[in-house]
Parts: structure tokens; C-alpha cells; sequence
């Protein structure tokens, strides 16, 4: 007999679920923080290692647990892993469990997880840089415009 998942089960698969997924968008945004100061995008190619120009291997690829298992090092060239890219890894991780409590996966959740991730880009490269790129301003702008039209129907 098939016997349907309960609410806390569900919950519980969700939650793993956002556990895997946020850091793994966070480790996508780390390469956005990385590349767009340097004037590149992240398309551009592979992750490499930014002091020994090495392409990475799937199993660097982990996130946070790679900088843990590497103590925070290059495995190529040994050069430092600025901690900055694990903590927005990790912050993801916790922004995507929070919206998916508040949200579930909704369009309402995209949205709150997309800006959020924005504004963390942003943070992260000010902080880094100094600076701020006007194509994260376009962005994070879109999200609230889109955001708006999702709860109030409304775009003015």
C-alpha cells in the first residue's frame, strides 16, 4: 500500500532540499563576485582558481565543504580561498530555507531568493571592490518590479 508523505516529512525533504540548492546558487553568484569586477562574465568559462588559473574539478566544486576539505587553499597551487566566497555560500543556503518556509516553491519564493542573492552580489562586491556594476542595480530593479506586479497587479 502507498501511503502519501506527511506535512512534516515533505517539509523535511524541502529543507534538505534548499540545502543543497542555495549554497549551489551561492557558489554561482561567488563566480559573478569574482568575474565582474575583472570586467569578464560568468559565462565565459569554467570555474578556475583566480591565483594559479587552473580549471577546477567537479569535486572542487562542493560548496562550502570544498573550502573545508581544502582548509580554505587552492588544491592546484595552494594559494587562499578568501572566506568571503564560503559565507555567501552559506548565507544562500540559509536564505533559501527561510523563503521556502515563508513561500514554498512559488513564483513568490523565486523572486525573494533571486533578490536576495542580488543584493548579497552586491554586498559582497562592495565590499570587496568598492564598487557596484549598473547591470545588478538593472537587475535587483527588475525583481522588485516584478515582485510588485506579483503581489499588487500593479507595476506603478
Amino acid at each position: 500500500m502507498i501511503t502519501w508523505l506527511t506535512v512534516h516529512e515533505s517539509m523535511l525533504i524541502g529543507i534538505v532540499w534548499m540545502m543543497v540548492i542555495g549554497p549551489a546558487v551561492g557558489n554561482y553568484a561567488c563566480s559573478v563576485v569574482y568575474r565582474l569586477p575583472r570586467g569578464k562574465t560568468p559565462f565565459e568559462r569554467h570555474p578556475y582558481c583566480g591565483h594559479c588559473n587552473a580549471d577546477l574539478k567537479p569535486i572542487d566544486l562542493f560548496p562550502i565543504w570544498s573550502w573545508l576539505r581544502t582548509k580554505g587553499k587552492c588544491r592546484y597551487c595552494a594559494g587562499v580561498i578568501p572566506s568571503i566566497y564560503t559565507v555567501i555560500e552559506a548565507v544562500c543556503g540559509v536564505v533559501f530555507i527561510a523563503y521556502f518556509l515563508q513561500f514554498g516553491i512559488s513564483e513568490a519564493f523565486l523572486l525573494y531568493a533571486a533578490y536576495a542573492v542580488f543584493v548579497l552580489i552586491l554586498a559582497a562586491i562592495h565590499w570587496q571592490q568598492g564598487w557596484i556594476a549598473a547591470s545588478i542595480y538593472s537587475y535587483a530593479f527588475a525583481c522588485v518590479m516584478l515582485l510588485r506586479v506579483l503581489t499588487e497587479h500593479s507595476i506603478y
